[in-house]
């Protein structure tokens, strides 16, 4: 494969990915105001605690999604199609025992869960247990989903993955707000999510058949289990470590404080979690590609992807960084609220950060992933949780949801710094050559982007005021201009020209 036709796949896919994401995010934008009020303060709490619940179960996949992943990706570049069918039985017997596992555990532990971690009103303690209950069919849904979409990524078919996650996104959330003006209940709610979690799964089962028709012929292979579940062995404890990462500041305030209290957080934590879509329009793409270059011995080409990578997510994210800090207060007070601003916006801070330094490191944990190193990142990812548990707990009880949005970014400063390192050591780069190619291409845009962001905030303007939307307009621009002409180099240059001369000509991409 040409250098030029992994660019322009790579490109398009992360297009795409852009896209999927991107939609949702508007969409969650316009929608979320009207559910937190729809719901009230305590039932938009519950709503997100039945959900975190059901995403904290996420470790019993065990990190097959991502050694079957790699697997098939493998396997498909040197045209191995019955062992990748091999490889996606072996997950998808595993994840269909397991969600069924999850889901009855999930039933019958509902009220001990909900009253004993969390302070829930008396009066909606029903309600949430019962919502508890109905969801966990939502578990079994999204992990069988997860093997049929892993399948769509191995094959580089992000734009299917995408046209699904569309449909499944924009149904889930314009749902819930019809539902919620026609003033239907919680229980119906959660009801009506674990359908379109359903529907998820038949369009992704149906895409996988009729692009590999072959792949869907079951079998059990007792070796290839085994040794999807070497390198998922690892990433299960990442899997486990993950979800007390992004769930137990959630669970400590709800136990600390009160579920109230979890809504003022979960505003700025979904922000910022959205921007997330940067990262993971990437990875998504990087994962595939990164084991197919280690399958082929093609580590120069992995060296390259990996710098290119983390420097073009830190042009986009920074942006974002730079009107949050500036303009993140005013945001908030237009978007949901005075009282949301004022409890809000500091969090909100500390947790963009949080989530520039993880977008930087993000490529790292990929890259090792890629290459077989998984035991690395586990025992990162141990320590990590250690010193983070103990370290939440204490902020926030004693800050609320500014001690929790501290913790984070405590932590994910000394996750990046270590991850870094590490991988920086397995693929042969060295340090000052990394933050040369890295840091060297950063200095102009982060300084001009951030002058011209303090120059319009220093004017008191309204965010809304027409004067401050053209100046925002311009500063997006001139920081845009500044990426282009000095912060891409003549090859990346070239290949987006030629990406988006095909896209608008309507010439035909590479098949995948």
């Amino acid at each position: 494969m040409s250098e030029h036709s992994v660019s322009h796949r790579i490109l398009k896919n992360v297009v795409w990915n852009f896209i999927g994401n991107g939609w949702l995010i508007f969409l969650m934008f316009f929608s979320t105001p009207y559910i937190v009020r729809a719901f009230n303060v305590d039932l938009y709490g519950i709503y997100t605690l039945v959900f975190v619940v059901i995403s904290y179960l996420s470790f019993l996949q065990f990190g097959l999604t991502q050694a079957t992943i790699r697997s098939i990706a493998q396997h498909l570049a040197v045209n191995d199609n019955e062992n990748a069918r091999i490889s996606f039985w072996a997950c998808m017997i595993f994840y269909i025992c397991i969600g069924l596992t999850g889901m009855s555990a999930i039933m019958l532990s509902a009220r001990f869960i909900l009253v004993t971690f969390a302070k829930i009103d008396p009066k909606y303690q029903t309600l949430a247990i019962t919502s508890l209950r109905i969801s966990s069919s939502a578990f079994l849904f999204g992990i069988a989903t997860g093997a049929l979409n892993g399948v769509l990524r191995a094959l580089g078919r992000f734009d299917i993955c995408n046209r699904i996650s569309i449909g499944t996104g924009t149904a889930q959330i314009g749902g819930t707000v019809v539902l919620l003006a026609l003033h239907f209940s919680l229980i119906h709610i959660v009801a009506f999510v674990a359908l379109v979690q359903l529907s998820g799964l038949v369009a992704n089962g149906y895409a996988v058949y009729k692009l590999v028709p072959w792949l869907l012929h079951p079998s059990w292979d007792r070796s290839a289990f085994i040794e999807l579940f070497k390198f998922g062995g690892f990433v299960s404890i990442i899997s486990i470590t993950d979800p007390i990462m992004t769930n137990s500041d959630k669970i400590f305030i709800t136990s600390l404080r009160s579920v109230s209290s979890l809504t003022y957080y979960a505003i700025p934590y979904t922000i910022v979690s959205r921007l997330a879509v940067i990262p993971s329009a990437f990875m998504a793409v990087m994962f595939p590609m990164f084991s197919k270059m280690d399958q082929i011995k093609d580590i120069t080409a992995n060296r390259e992807l990996y710098v290119r990578s983390i420097l073009y997510m830190m042009y986009i994210y920074l942006a974002m960084v730079l009107f949050i800090i500036t303009f993140g207060k005013q945001f908030l007070s237009l978007w949901i609220g005075n009282d949301f601003a004022l409890r809000s916006s500091v969090p909100l801070y500390i947790l963009t950060a949080s989530g520039f330094i993880s977008t930087a490191a993000t490529p790292s944990s990929t890259m090792l992933l890629a290459l077989g190193r998984p035991k690395y990142l586990a025992l990162i990812s141990v320590i990590e949780t250690i010193i983070y548990v103990p370290i939440s707990y204490t902020l926030i009880h004693r800050y609320g949801s500014t001690g929790a949005a501290s913790a984070w970014l405590f932590c994910t400063f000394l996750y990046a710094i270590t991850i870094q390192l590490t991988t920086l050591k397995v693929i042969g780069i060295g340090r000052w050559t990394f933050l040369r190619k890295i840091f060297v291409p950063m200095l102009i845009p982060l300084s001009t982007g951030a002058l011209l962001f303090f120059m319009l905030y220093s004017l008191h303007l309204r965010l809304t005021a027409p004067l401050n939307i053209a100046g925002l307009l311009a500063v997006f621009s001139i920081y845009g201009a500044i990426i282009w002409h000095i912060g891409l180099d003549d090859f990346a240059r070239c290949r987006l020209r030629e990406f988006f001369s095909s896209l608008f000509s309507g010439k035909k991409s590479d098949a995948i």
